[in-house]
């Protein structure tokens, strides 16, 4: 059986997004844009401290909609700059960390 690499990997996916106003924070929006791949974000107690308030913080207008977008890229735009998205494939699980400063 021949299988696509979104169903293999599906965080890979190009989809449409469209974030519905009821969700404030970006903590929900990660949870949304999860929702339909099968994966969901790590326990809440391993997560670092500056990632649980990362999660806290209002949603960005300019990241309620996607065109074209795999969910990874959703994700990984949704977290910002300062911070990295690490997929366990085994437990489809997605871990955020700060970005360490080098």
């Amino acid at each position: 059986m021949d299988t696509n690499l979104e169903q293999r990997f599906p965080l890979l996916e190009v989809r449409t997004f469209d974030i519905p106003s009821s969700i404030k924070n970006i903590g929900q929006a990660l949870n949304y844009s999860l929702s339909l791949s099968g994966y969901q974000l790590d326990d809440l107690k391993r997560t670092e401290q500056k990632v649980l308030n990362l999660y806290t913080l209002n949603l960005p207008f300019t990241n309620r909609e996607f065109a074209a977008a795999t969910t990874m890229q959703v994700i990984e735009t949704i977290i910002g700059a300062e911070f990295v998205a690490h997929v366990d494939e085994k437990t489809r699980t997605v871990k955020i960390n700060a970005r360490v400063q080098s």
